[in-house]
């Protein structure tokens, strides 16, 4: 069997489970094939026969052929491609469940497919923002892991090499240093989702000078209700008199924005977006990322 350009996102899962249930099957009989010569192959045929029969049950249906998290995550994504967030959201609340130490990916989707079925009631997007802090909480520890064990990883060549050894490889540290990269990447995805991204360099974009944007950015970070960990709050609207309002308190500007004050409500405006709307993207998480729970054995 082999994947077309043509095929459905369906066939091409279903193409992929067989393979996988194809290579696990070899494997299982290694054994038994390296020993065809001496015990005959009426075994093998049997055994065969038996895998035959369990795969032919289950192409009826590409949800039968669920196996772990990816194949969860890949027919959560399935249904919810076609509309069918009844359907989608099991897979994804069997990941959370069962494993909650190593399911962001699994809470990411989980926000997007609640955006996706209730996009303008604010109770739905409250439980995606907190399915989105989970995710990002899950990736934030796991970097700090990788850091710690990249830490370890350097204290130890450098014994070595004050002890006359040579160094290991660094093709783990290598390793390392890219999955934290990938990481960093989807943690800037969720706080993008969440708040809207906020630096000095913002407003020299927008034509304010490096004086005032440098005075602009530091009175905003000043306000952790409107600015914090260099992310502009979602929660940040304006009444008609131009006054800032957060979690429905009113708030005049501060002094030193005030002469600023027209231009930086249409700016603000501008970055924050339609507040009834909030973008992810359907697939921000690559698929590298998903596919290191498999090989990395965190289920």
């Amino acid at each position: 069997m082999e994947l077309k350009e043509t095929d459905t996102y369906e066939e091409k899962l279903h193409i992929e489970n067989l393979t996988n249930q194809w290579a696990m099957w070899l494997d299982s009989m290694s054994e038994n094939l390296k020993l065809v010569h001496v015990n005959g192959e009426a075994l093998i045929l049997e055994y065969f026969a038996d895998f035959e029969s369990d795969m032919l049950s289950k192409i009826s249906a590409v949800s039968k052929f669920e196996s772990g998290p990816v194949e969860c995550i890949r027919l959560g994504k399935l249904y919810e491609a076609r509309g069918d967030f009844f359907m989608a959201k099991p897979y994804f609340d069997k990941i959370i469940s069962s494993e909650p130490d190593h399911c962001d990916v699994a809470h990411y989707y989980k926000a997007a497919l609640l955006l996706k079925q209730n996009p303008s009631e604010t109770k739905v997007k409250r439980q995606a923002i907190r399915h989105l802090k989970y995710s990002y909480r899950l990736l934030k520890k796991r970097m700090n892991q990788l850091v710690s064990s990249l830490n370890t990883f350097q204290i130890t060549c450098d014994v070595r090499r004050l002890n006359g050894e040579g160094t290991m490889c660094n093709r783990y540290q290598k390793q390392v240093e890219n999955e934290l990269e990938l990481y960093q990447v989807q943690c800037g995805k969720i706080e993008e989702a969440v708040r809207v991204p906020i630096t000095s360099a913002t407003f020299k974009t927008l034509g304010f000078n490096d004086k005032d944007s440098t005075n602009i950015f530091q009175v905003l970070r000043k306000n952790p209700a409107i600015c914090k960990n260099y992310r502009l709050s979602k929660k940040v609207k304006f009444n008609v008199q131009g006054d800032i309002i957060i979690d429905e308190t009113t708030t005049v500007w501060p002094p030193a924005l005030v002469h600023y004050e027209s231009y930086l409500i249409q700016v603000m405006k501008s970055l924050l977006g339609d507040p009834k709307n909030r973008v992810m993207e359907d697939n921000a998480f690559c698929v590298s990322l998903e596919k290191t729970f498999v090989t990395r054995k965190k289920f």
